[in-house]
């Protein structure tokens, strides 16, 4: 499928074609030579560790057709080169420009934890009446989200679901100046990035660039349990819809009644069933998640549907399709071992939810934590992971704390009273990994969670691993 021409890209990003046809045809673009399609253009990123010029000819070989770069490089015939000043600033550019192409709702959904189980669930609700785009995996950031847009966006879709993540200041406005979103969620304010922005009142301006970046006709779903985020409602140029695990908050309200564990066939621990109270009416709503961290994700979902146009009766159906994305709280029986695996990511919010599922887990077994460095916390490093600990210590019988910054985790728990027996500590993977496998247990409820560089899922792997040798799976 063709996306765009040689010459309509050059015009978009107001570069020079040195070299090829304007009239070639391009059907998306990349900047991993290993992952270029045929007729892709490459985009050449220049990188703190490689350079993309330098593997133009390799995107070529590849079956690229044209090559987006910010100084000459060796092209051969036939092959199409654009030069701008900057590549990145020219993918964004070019993205808005595609973007522009298509008249549907983009909803922006951002927050310090539960971005991506918000933006599935919201996904979910808006695919019962829409056919709808959402960006898969991490790309939510000024590569990724421009390279979504450029590559899935098609005439099919009539509304689109976008993460929308950032590393500082201004990143938000400028994906919304890409992505140009109707609606825009802010899940909450936390210390995530909080050693890269300074303190939490810039994490709550950096977050709150999504709802003033909407259009005055925009709608802000905003949730009302986190007073950073209510804050926003102030600065939406449109209509605010208040989401709230604690009741009605406004006129336009979205909260819940009656929460209780529900059984999900083909889930191996209850999911949660609710009503749904909004300012549009009621619905019954049977959730396949644990957890309240889950229903208040639901309840952005459901703000989003609303806003959108939706019945409460079609949001509940949304919610009743929603399914977890990647190792975001997967749950994996093994005997009757029970593994929670929850390795995408962690901050101090979201262990503490995790830890909240494990305990509500079914079954008389053991509650094991497995619990990474939480990276990116500044100033609140230690007391993140010492609260984390505290947290832990409140819920496991046994803790497993790994990495560097997990001593504090581990300390954390000690200071909250857990036996110091059944508390360790290890540096290294490996090390865990096999105390873990040696102390496993029939019945065992095994959560393990940590930050993305942490790597934790070569834990699942391993426990998966063990298990599956045994004759009778423990």
């Amino acid at each position: 499928m063709s996306r765009m021409t040689v010459g309509e890209l050059a015009g978009w990003v107001e570069g020079e074609i040195l070299a090829g046809d304007p009239g070639t045809p391009l059907g998306g673009v990349a900047y991993d030579s290993r992952q270029v399609r045929p007729g892709d253009c490459f985009v050449a990123l220049p990188g703190s560790r490689v350079d993309g010029h330098d593997y133009v000819g390799e995107a070529a070989a590849r079956g690229a057709a044209c090559a987006l770069v910010s100084r000459p490089v060796p092209a051969p015939p036939g092959f199409s080169v654009i030069r701008v000043p900057d590549t990145l600033l020219a993918l964004g550019m070019a993205a808005a420009r595609y973007r522009q192409r298509f008249d549907l709702p983009v909803v922006a959904v951002t927050g310090s934890v539960g971005k991506t189980t918000t933006k599935e669930m919201a996904a979910a609700v808006l695919g019962r009446r829409y056919r709808t785009l959402r960006n898969a995996g991490n790309l939510n950031s000024e590569v990724g989200l421009p390279v979504v847009l450029l590559n899935e966006l098609g005439p099919e879709h009539e509304a689109a679901v976008l993460e929308m993540g950032m590393r500082g200041l201004g990143e938000i406005a400028y994906l919304c100046s890409i992505a140009r979103p109707r609606v825009a969620v802010v899940t909450n304010v936390g210390p995530t990035h909080l050693e890269l922005l300074g303190s939490i009142e810039n994490i709550a301006r950096a977050k709150a660039e999504a709802v003033q970046a909407l259009p005055p006709d925009g709608v802000a779903v905003l949730n009302g349990d986190d007073p950073r985020v209510r804050a926003m409602a102030a600065l939406a140029p449109g209509e605010v819809i208040l989401y709230s695990l604690e009741g009605a908050l406004g006129p336009r309200f979205v909260t819940v009644q009656h929460l209780r564990p529900a059984q999900v066939p083909g889930l191996p621990v209850p999911g949660t069933a609710f009503t749904l109270v909004t300012y549009a009416g009621e619905a019954e709503v049977v959730l396949p998640a644990p957890g309240r961290h889950h229903v208040q994700a639901a309840l952005a979902a459901a703000g989003v549907g609303l806003a959108l146009g939706l019945s409460p009766a079609e949001i509940a159906g949304g919610l009743a399709a929603y399914r977890p994305a990647g190792s975001r709280q997967r749950f994996v029986a093994l005997g009757d071992v029970l593994i929670l695996d929850d390795t995408y990511n962690a901050a101090p919010a979201s262990v503490k939810a995790a830890l909240g599922v494990l305990a509500e887990l079914p079954g008389p077994g053991r509650r094991l934590a497995v619990l990474g460095d939480m990276y990116e916390l500044g100033e609140y490093t230690e007391a993140g992971h010492r609260e984390v600990g505290q947290a832990a210590a409140q819920v496991a019988d046994r803790l497993w704390a790994v990495g560097e910054l997990a001593r504090w985790i581990a300390e954390g728990a000690l200071d909250a009273g857990m036996d110091p027996g059944a508390v360790e500590w290890h540096r290294e993977k490996g090390e865990a990994i096999r105390s873990l496998l040696a102390a496993l247990q029939p019945g065992d409820r095994v959560l393990v969670k940590g930050s993305r560089g942490m790597r934790m899922e070569e834990i699942v792997a391993a426990i998966e691993n063990h298990l599956s040798r045994l004759p009778d799976g423990r």
